[in-house]
């Protein structure tokens, strides 16, 4: 199962970490995982390229994270949209994504 867990200061997104694997298949015919990470790395670098001073972006195995330094609507605007685009596939596959939010 994917894990996403979103952490949040009153209304602004501050973390998301993102853990697992949907093993919706074989390894190279999972249809699940590879949504999940086309959107995910999709988001990665638009933050990169439109916001590299602003957010901390992490990359391991079975696990990345985005960790804002400094938040602006626009980036409130493009996390929230990932978040979106994730809750969507787990419409259609609610056992293979799972979230968690907590407020820090």
């Amino acid at each position: 199962m994917v894990k996403v867990s979103i952490s949040k200061h009153h209304k602004d997104i501050q973390n998301i970490d993102i853990k697992g694997h949907a093993f919706g298949g074989d390894p190279g015919q999972d249809l699940v995982c590879a949504g999940i990470s086309t959107t995910v790395f999709g988001m990665l670098n638009a933050l990169d390229e439109l916001f590299p001073e602003h957010c901390d972006l992490t990359l391991k195995d079975n696990q990345i994270g985005i960790y804002v330094n400094h938040s602006n609507d626009s980036i409130q605007l493009m996390l929230k949209t990932l978040l979106i685009q994730l809750k969507t596939v787990q419409e259609y596959y609610p056992d293979k994504i799972k979230f968690t939010r907590k407020e820090v």
